[in-house]
This record gives structure tokens, sequence and C-alpha cells, in this order.
């Protein structure tokens, strides 16, 4: 297997891996992996390709990163399995195949930067062929709901039941669009991320509201909103549609904290999951690792789906010694003219 770069005039044969792979999403595709990238000048990405002894794309991979001092950074982004290895349909069904292609990419993968964090989609469950290759391995959890049935959801969220019913009489449910609504939706994120304490760097708004507005003008995403009878908006789910494999990402979620709404979690999630059907099968929530946060998608019924995150033996020292290098270069730019 030889292992090398691909570069932009491959995009099609990019795309079509993608499109016929398991592992494939709409995070993987070439437009909105590049859409990323340009709303975002610091970022960067690394596309990797593995060809078979007849010249053959059989699997690859992309890896988004920052340069710093002259480094490739593993950049982790909000995205599901954005760097995960993906395979051939041929090669997913060969045992052999499969471990010779991802033995490659273990192996070449590291040359191009200093360490690296990835993470594998649900169906790969194999990591031997990473471990073999020196690479440390644990598993996370994401949270998935078969949509097919919303009634059969609705049977399995137990004690949030009545609440998700009751959203659906007493509230004001709709998918919106538009400016006016990204606005209220940045709105109420920053007090979500107070809350929990994140800071995020300063360019932050821009860059995610060009991209809810890039996704926007191309039927990728829906905003979903919960209002009170009066209008009040209670809060936002986004959600991602990724059609190349029938599912949807629930990838942010933003709420008024000053109002105590027992409705809000299963009602806004269970009138997406109907909205959503028959185009799409499957909804993941993401994250599932933090108790808090996995309580309330357990509480919703979904299933607890395992995958793997992989680092190299070196990931742990040089992420300290990243964020010395990051540290460092805010404190010379803040000093300069």
């Amino acid at each position: 297997m030889e292992v090398r770069k691909i570069p932009a005039e491959e995009s099609a044969a990019w795309d079509n891996l993608v499109g016929a792979s398991l592992q494939g999403n709409i995070f993987l595709t070439y437009e909105f992996q590049s859409a990323w990238c340009e709303t975002d000048s610091s970022l960067h990405l690394l596309r990797l390709g593995c060809y078979d002894k007849n010249g053959r794309l059989v699997g690859g991979q992309s890896v988004f990163h920052k340069k710093v001092f002259g480094l490739r950074i593993p950049f982790p982004l909000s995205i599901f399995y954005a760097s995960t290895p993906i395979l051939s349909k041929e090669i997913q069904e060969d045992h052999e195949a499969q471990h010779e292609v991802l033995s490659a990419l273990a192996r070449h993968s590291r040359k191009y930067f200093p360490f690296l964090k990835i993470e594998f989609h649900p169906s790969l469950k194999d990591v031997r062929p990473y471990l073999a290759e020196g690479w440390r391995a644990h598993p996370e959890y994401t949270y998935i709901w078969d949509i097919s049935n919303p009634e059969a959801i609705l049977a399995n969220m137990n004690r949030k039941r009545k609440y998700a019913r009751k959203a659906q009489e007493e509230y004001l449910l709709a998918h919106e669009s538009g400016k006016e609504i990204i606005d209220d939706f940045m709105e109420l994120y920053r007090e979500t991320m107070r809350k929990f304490g994140w800071r995020p760097e300063d360019s932050w708004a821009t860059t995610l509201r060009g991209r809810i507005e890039w996704m926007q003008a191309r039927d990728m995403v829906r905003l979903y909103t919960f209002r009170m009878k009066s209008g009040e908006l209670v809060g936002i789910v986004v959600c991602i549609l990724s059609r190349i494999n029938r599912t949807a990402y629930f990838i942010l979620i933003s709420y008024n904290h000053s109002i105590n709404c027992k409705e809000f979690h299963p009602g806004i999630h269970w009138y997406a999951a109907r909205d959503l059907l028959p185009e799409f099968s499957l909804a993941d929530f993401g994250e599932g690792s933090i108790p808090s946060i996995y309580s309330t998608k357990d509480s919703l019924g979904a299933k607890s789906t395992p995958y793997w995150k992989l680092e190299t033996s070196n990931a742990r020292s040089w992420t300290i010694y990243y964020d010395i290098l990051r540290k460092g270069k805010r404190v010379i730019t803040s000093h300069l003219p």
C-alpha cells in the first residue's frame, strides 16, 4: 500500500471514496472541509490517500491542523469523526486488507505531525493495527437515535415522555432560517458558554456565524427553535444534515438559562426527529462521556454507542508543549504595535 497526500485535482476521487464508505458523512466531503478552512484562515487540512498496487484509492484520512512555529499541530473540531480513517467498501469487507490499510495510515500519518490525536467512526471496531504501531487507544461514547419510528423513541424516553408530549401541546416548535435566528442562536450560545466556563478565541463568533450561514445557504443545517406561546425563545438546537449516510447530527445547543423548562430537551429533539423523517434515518447526539451530558441523553432513550479515540505515544507531552507555545505566541502578539 502506498500512502501519499491527495492533491486538490483528485477531489472527485476523494468524494467517491467518502460516498461509498461506511465511514462516509458530510464532514468528510471535499466541499464541507474546504468551507471549514475558508471560514478560518488559521486552519489547514492534510488529506492522505491509501492506494493499492493498481493505483486505486482504497482508504484515506484527513486531519485538520494549525501551524505554530512551522509545526503542524492537529486541531480538534466540534464536528463528528472528522479525522477518522475511511475505507472503501471492498476493504471494509476484507479483514486482511482492512488491517493492511489501517496499518499503513497509522504508520504514515504520523510522519507529517509531531504528534496526532484522531477518532474512529463507530463502524471501525478494530484498533489493533494502530496499537501495533505504538498508538494509544481508549473508548468514548456517542448517543444515537433510530428515528425511523418516532413513537418508539417516545416509548423509550421513560420519565421524559410526558415532557416531550407536553412540549408539543404547550410550546411553539419549528425550524427557522435567516439572519435573525442565527443572531438569536449566537446570543444564547454565548450565555451557554459562560455557564460552562468555556473561553473561546476572539474570532470564534465570526467563524461560527460564517459556517452556519454557509450551511444554511446549501440546506445542510436546520436550526430547531423552542418558544413559549408568547413567542419568547427558550432554546435552539443546530442540526447538521448528512444526506450521504442519512444521518442528522445534533451538533450545538443553546438555551435561555433564566427559564427553567423541563420540556425543552425532550421536546425539541423529539420534534426534530419527526421533522427529519423520511429523509433521515438516524440522529447522532455526539458527546457521551461527561456524566452531566450523558445522563441527559440517557434520559432521552438514545442508544449509547462506543467509538475509539487514539493518540500517538508522545501526544500528552506534546499537548503540554503546544499549550506553552500557544500562550507564548499570544503574549508576543499582544505586545506587537
